[in-house]
């Protein structure tokens, strides 16, 4: 009779902490979307983590490798929108690649302490591009809206996985001379590489708001 008791206390003790254990919590979910709309995506959950100290946010972005372009592309935009937050929201909200299969998706997580991370481990995305006789649109650096911090580092992880892959970019600059300063400061973020896989042009004529500087794939 002791024995049971002692089991049933047990056992209630085990369900007790089960049902006490926090759950990370979907926030959001979206596609491919304007960057406006993305910003205040960003913001919302950064609400939310500053809110709570004891929670974090976790951004995962997932889709198969046919929708690779498109997933970097959203995870440039996610890292730059939320480093313009500043430090202390770039320490507690994490952006992890996820699965490689189905359409492009982004959720965010609000994560509380003790609680398991809906990607406990970042996947390993497969960056190779396929050979093909076009260029392929990867990034305007600057719009009216987003200011990206991070696309050099997106480029060069393409270089590392594609060794044929070469990169063009075309700066819109009315100044001979500032278009050399530009030039000399894409060289070298560039440096470590064979100096054939960069093309740097200038276009000379641009509208306001046309962006800065685009950068094209030539696999």
């Amino acid at each position: 009779m002791r024995s049971l008791l002692v089991l049933v206390v047990l056992l209630s003790t085990l369900a007790t902490i089960g049902q006490d254990k926090p759950q990370a919590e979907l926030v959001d979910e979206f596609g491919p979307i304007q960057c406006d709309e993305l910003l205040a995506r960003i913001d919302n959950l950064a609400i939310r983590v500053r809110n709570d100290p004891a929670t974090k946010g976790v951004a995962v972005i997932s889709g198969s490798n046919t929708h690779l372009i498109e997933k970097l592309q959203l995870e440039i935009r996610l890292t730059s929108g939320i480093r313009r937050h500043g430090a202390d929201i770039r320490s507690i909200v994490t952006v992890v690649r996820g699965k490689e299969e189905g359409k492009t998706l982004v959720q965010f997580w609000v994560v509380p302490s003790g609680a398991e991370e809906p990607a406990r481990s970042a996947s390993k995305w497969n960056l190779s591009i396929p050979t093909q006789n076009k260029l392929i649109d990867f990034h305007a650096d600057n719009d009216a809206i987003c200011y990206y911090l991070t696309v050099h580092e997106y480029l060069r992880e393409l270089l590392d996985a594609n060794p044929k892959l070469r990169i063009k970019a075309v700066v819109g600059e009315t100044s001979l001379k500032r278009f050399r300063n530009k030039a000399a400061i894409l060289r070298q973020a560039f440096g470590s590489y064979d100096s054939r896989r960069l093309r740097i042009v200038r276009k000379r004529e641009f509208a306001y708001y046309d962006t800065l500087t685009n950068y094209y794939l030539m696999p």
